[in-house]
């Protein structure tokens, strides 16, 4: 999603940026993010609990 958003801001001579409309993104694309977003969570809440003293 990264590589293609740069793509677009380089042709349209833009300065490159990491943000995205997520309006913009496909069904697959946005369930794809919403499931890295559900694993990030899973390891943060096992990061928290493993480094609790």
């Amino acid at each position: 999603m990264r590589l293609r958003l740069h793509q677009s801001q380089l042709e349209k001579g833009r300065p490159l940026s990491n943000r995205f409309d997520p309006d913009n993104l496909t069904n697959v694309e946005r369930q794809a993010l919403k499931e890295a977003f559900r694993q990030a969570r899973k390891l943060q809440g096992r990061l928290e609990s493993f480094f609790q003293f």
